[in-house]
């Protein structure tokens, strides 16, 4: 039984709301052989960008870090610190993550107020292991901001609404789940003969509405 793909279980009207972005439902050989700037293209681009993503955000090694970013700062605080404190002092330094480049002197300000008691090598140390945890942030904050900038590329003027039915709909046709296939470009690279490289395929079912 041939399988049924996503954009042929909804409604024209979600259809008519993606727009341009129903081009999402070109084969996964055209994703990988369009040109950058195309539709197909561009949606591509932003598949790839959420796929980082994803990936980086259910590494394990970066699940550690960010559970042991909060567990030192709670470890630091001193007995009696209240959940408010706590999570004051975490909001101030994750100010700092968003910012870029954290300024240790600042980090040091927001550890000493916490707990006032501490003694300079001990801020040091847990500033220290703060700086690491919040490296790995910052990359994970690139990794979101790159995501969103292909969107916005691709959407071209679009709005979907997070959760929205023609949001998940989209995000069914781009197919997170599947491998692309090797470029054409690579298999020739690779020393494939030329006329046996697959053409970029051009999908019949690929559908674009426009205003």
């Amino acid at each position: 039984m041939p399988k049924v793909r996503p954009e042929k279980l909804h409604a024209p009207a979600i259809q008519s709301e993606l727009k341009w972005l129903n081009a999402a439902n070109a084969s996964l050989n055209a994703y990988a052989n369009a040109s950058p700037n195309s539709r197909v293209g561009q949606i591509a681009a932003y598949r790839e960008a959420l796929l980082n993503y994803q990936d980086a955000a259910a590494d394990p090694e970066y699940q550690e870090e960010i559970d042991g970013y909060q567990a030192t700062l709670g470890d630091f605080a001193p007995e009696g610190t209240t959940d408010a404190e706590l999570e004051a002092a975490l909001a101030e330094i994750q100010a700092l993550d968003a910012s870029g480049d954290v300024d240790p002197g600042a980090l040091e300000d927001i550890l000493s107020d916490l707990n006032p008691d501490a003694t300079d090598q001990e801020i040091e140390e847990v500033s220290a292991d703060l700086e690491a945890a919040i490296a790995s942030d910052n990359e994970m904050l690139e990794l979101a901001e790159a995501q969103e900038q292909a969107l916005e590329v691709a959407a071209d003027g679009i709005e979907l609404e997070p959760g929205s039915e023609a949001w998940d709909h989209f995000h069914e046709l781009l197919r997170l789940d599947e491998e692309l296939p090797e470029t054409n470009k690579a298999a020739k690279t690779e020393g494939a003969d030329e006329e046996d490289a697959d053409p970029v395929e051009e999908d019949a079912d690929v559908v674009l509405l426009d205003d």
